[in-house]
């Protein structure tokens, strides 16, 4: 099951070279099935709990699973629009580990109630992050495309909406 495409940003892919990052994109899909030993370690989505600030110092808020970053290239926040970044001493920012939104810390902080619930649903015990690197930018666009629409018509949500087993619902 595939739960959400995307094309990344330079902040999803820091070490990546700047030519690579618009032939990257980013797949979530449900690790269900997949063998392990016994012992290995869940992955980093299983770490979150259920709300407020957690161990891996994540903000839950909305659905949505906020980590504390400063930008220092030019970005904006997605609620206010101003400014997110500055060159030696940004502003606390905060960006969604699950759907990339950027925002001011301030937001959260003030309780606004300006921050949508994320868009990205997904069983944190379950799914997987991959990125892909495609051989062109078109074929990148391409695979973004035709999987986004794959993911809408199939209506698959893994965060129990649906039913104890992650069973589809209409988009």
């Amino acid at each position: 099951k595939l739960f959400h495409v995307r094309s990344v940003t330079q902040g999803d892919v820091i070490r990546a070279d700047a030519r690579d990052i618009p032939r990257i994109f980013q797949l979530l899909y449900a690790g269900e099935g997949e063998s392990r030993k016994p012992g290995d370690n869940p992955g980093p989505l299983a770490l979150l709990e259920v709300a407020g600030l957690d161990k891996t110092g994540t903000l839950v808020h909305k659905g949505h699973e906020f980590l504390p970053i400063s930008f220092h290239m030019p970005t904006n926040c997605e609620v206010c629009q101003r400014h997110l970044w500055h060159m030696f001493k940004p502003p606390p920012a905060l960006e969604c580990r699950r759907c990339r939104l950027k925002i001011h810390r301030d937001h959260l902080d003030r309780k606004e109630e300006v921050v949508a619930p994320c868009k990205v649903s997904y069983d944190l015990n379950t799914a997987k992050e991959m990125l892909l690197l495609a051989p062109t930018i078109e074929e990148q666009q391409n695979w973004v495309s035709r999987l986004s629409k794959k993911i809408q018509k199939s209506g698959y949500k893994a965060n129990n909406a649906g039913g104890p087993d992650g069973a589809k619902v209409s988009p």
